[in-house]
């Protein structure tokens, strides 16, 4: 798996990223829904490995997709997709120096929250936003977070109430609303159609970072 590097190869650590979205009929809201719930119990009760492996069973099942498979389980979960895209991103500077501050105890201000948007613009390290956004999710309502290793995954669930479009910006954030810091921007080569009331994406965006 290819991923874009966002630091300089003289670093000490390199920080890369991958984004993945998944097209869904509304019917499969509920599964999904549950589904970040049993994450989430998982964390809960302190079983970190368990709730990593949920999201880390979510992104190959849409890898499959991707890949134009049809699988029809999602772990125990009997589900359906229709569409699914996959890109590089890039791990901006701002949300670097959001890491730096939360790192040393200056910020409590967490990477929480994920966007979507209509923007195709070329991702780069330099944004601040989506240069399109429509919507944007807080994982621990609408999704959820698990880390691993040097993997952090952040999956969300943008309703199926989001307007008709072809989206294909996304972002991780450490606010709610503007303005914030972006710790990711990805854009995805086709892009998804949403049509409001009847579809709805699930985002999952992986952080790895590399000791070097």
């Amino acid at each position: 798996m290819k991923f874009n590097r966002s630091v300089s190869k003289h670093s000490p650590a390199a920080m890369m990223g991958v984004q993945r979205g998944v097209l869904w009929s509304k019917d499969e809201y509920h599964k999904l829904k549950d589904y970040m719930d049993k994450i989430n119990l998982y964390k809960w009760f302190g079983d970190f490995d368990s709730a990593f492996k949920l999201t880390a069973y979510l992104n190959i099942f849409i890898r499959k997709v991707y890949n134009d498979h049809r699988p029809d389980t999602l772990y125990k979960t009997k589900v359906s997709a229709t569409d699914a895209g996959i890109a590089d991103n890039k791990i901006t500077a701002p949300g670097v120096v959001g890491l730096v501050n939360i790192l040393a105890d200056q910020s409590v201000k967490f990477f929480i929250y994920m966007s979507m948007g209509t923007g195709t613009t070329i991702e780069t390290i330099g944004q601040k936003r989506l240069s399109e956004e429509v919507v944007r999710v807080s994982v621990l309502r609408d999704g959820s977070m698990a880390a691993r290793g040097n993997v952090w995954n952040h999956v969300g669930n943008f309703g199926y109430g989001v307007k008709t479009a072809k989206y294909w910006e996304f972002g991780i954030h450490d606010s709610p609303l503007e303005p914030s810091l972006m710790l990711s921007r990805s854009v995805l080569p086709t892009g998804l159609q949403q049509t409001q009331n009847e579809t709805f994406l699930t985002a999952s965006h992986s952080t790895v970072v590399i000791p070097k």
